[in-house]
This record gives structure tokens, sequence and C-alpha cells, in this order.
């Protein structure tokens, strides 16, 4: 809620730039009620009036109150967001090994991938990183290493998904060479 002498406040702001329709009780009315549902709160209020008059000293009209409004709200609400999101990750690192181990049977590949849970930040950041909030528990951890040492506990036959990502990729550059010197002898 905004108080009166808040709001009177804001205005007498507000008049202090050029072009403001000093005279006219009737607009300043109307303009008192557009910031009163522009602004949900005081602080909201404040944070309009000082990014219009920073902006320019020639009045820009209600319009470009409203969206100052919008845009301090837009940004609050983003913070919050993102205040949410760094609990959900402190939660979620405190019982998360950073790693998870998948086993093909079929194949025989042990599949060892970095924990990937992430968390939507904040979308009005500057910096990319705060934009999406991710796992920082597997950033340390070597996955090879622990494939490996999966592969051996189960024995022979057994190969990790890296190597097995190696070996298509051989079986691929050899199919291409072979149908490169077909077309060749040609």
């Amino acid at each position: 809620m905004i108080s009166k002498e808040k709001l009177t406040s804001a205005i007498s702001r507000l008049r202090l730039m050029r072009g403001f329709p000093h005279a006219d009780a009737d607009l300043i009315a109307a303009l008192a009620a557009e910031l009163r549902d522009a602004c949900a709160d005081e602080e909201t209020l404040d944070a309009a009036v000082n990014a219009v008059v920073r902006g320019d000293d020639y009045w820009p009209g209600v319009y470009a109150v409203r969206k100052a409004a919008a845009t301090y709200r837009r940004k609050r609400e983003a913070a919050a967001d993102f205040a949410r999101a760094e609990e959900l990750r402190a939660a979620h690192e405190a019982n998360c090994p950073g790693f998870k181990v998948s086993i093909d049977e079929r194949n025989r590949v042990v599949h060892c991938d970095r924990c990937r849970v992430s968390w939507p930040g904040d979308p009005c950041s500057d910096y990319p990183d705060r934009r999406e909030l991710s796992c920082r528990r597997g950033n340390t951890i070597d996955v090879d290493s622990i494939a490996e040492a999966e592969v051996l506990r189960r024995g022979h036959g057994w190969i990790t998904g890296t190597e097995q990502w190696n070996r298509t990729i051989a079986e691929f550059n050899a199919s291409v060479s072979r149908s490169l010197a077909e077309r060749r002898s040609e």
C-alpha cells in the first residue's frame, strides 16, 4: 500500500521535470491513480520515479512510469527466483554424489556421467552463470576413472561408454575411408 505522503512526494519529484502538466488538477489526480495501479508498494514507486527522473529532464508520460515499475518488479521477482534456485541447488548438492553410473547389460557397457541437474536462475542477469544454475558436485569428479573401476569390477568383456564411443568413431572413420578408396579406384 502506498501512503498519501509518499504519493505526493513522488508526484512532486515528477513535477520538477520539464513539460510536466502543472496546472491541471484532474490530470494530477489521474496520474496519482495510475501510480497506485502501476506500483504495488512504496519501494516500486520509488524505483519507478527514480528511473524516470534519472532518464531525462523532460516528462516522458505515464507510460514511462508504468514501464519503469514493471521493469523493477521483473528484476525483483527474478532476484527472488534466483535465491530460491540457489536454495534448491544447495539442498540437492547436500545429497548428490556428483555422478550417475548406468549399466547397459545387453552391450556390456558401463556409462558414467556427471550430475547435470539444473534450475532456472535469473533471466535478467548480465552474467551467463547466473541465468541457469547447475549441480557443481560433478565438476571435480573424474567419471572415466569411476567407469573404469566398474568395468574392472564386472570383469572380462565389459567396456566403458567412452571406449564404446571411440570404437564407434573408429568404425565410422574406417567405413568412410573404405568408401573414399572405392570411389578413387573406379
